[in-house]
């Protein structure tokens, strides 16, 4: 509805002040969406939002990991580490992703946030289109496989 109306009164001002018929083009196309856009619903309940997953056995660590909107909380450091190799790959496209592992277990893999910051203690990268961060080390009690990315928002990796 907003960008209808923008449209709308974009053609209005385009009316007296200057040329702005191809605005009628993009108005074609959101009106439909916008007269349709009733028959599309999202329940926006708060556990939609927020995923907080402390896993106590290696068999409840999921492969993957993802939300649309909000803050994910994934706590490793409740798992009885041993030697083992966990796989991740965690997306959230807005919000914060916090990663939570022992001292002693190792990453290999990369975090990136598009627009944010992605940080650890001892370094971290932000900005716009931000370099990600990469790990190659193994640790004593194990090592997680990490593949992390935020589109916007944070990442935040806690040892």
């Amino acid at each position: 509805a907003l960008a209808v109306t923008i449209i709308g009164v974009g053609l209005l001002v385009g009316a007296f002040v200057g040329r702005a018929r191809w605005l009628i083009l993009i108005s074609v196309l959101l009106v439909p969406t916008l007269a349709f856009s009733s028959f599309w619903t999202y329940n926006w309940e708060s556990r939609d939002l927020n995923l907080n997953t402390t896993p106590l056995s290696f068999s409840e660590v999921q492969s993957d990991y993802a939300i649309d909107l909000g803050n994910m909380r994934i706590d490793l450091t409740e798992l009885p580490w041993d030697g083992e190799e966990v796989s991740i790959e965690a997306n959230v496209a807005a919000g914060a992703l916090e990663i939570r592992l022992p001292p002693g277990v190792g990453i290999i893999g990369t975090a990136q946030v598009e627009v944010g910051e992605v940080s650890e203690p001892g370094r971290s990268s932000s900005g716009l289109g931000s370099a990600p961060l990469h790990w190659d080390e193994t640790g004593e009690l194990g090592t997680i496989l990490l593949d992390a990315e935020v589109n916007i928002g944070t990442i935040d990796i806690r040892r």
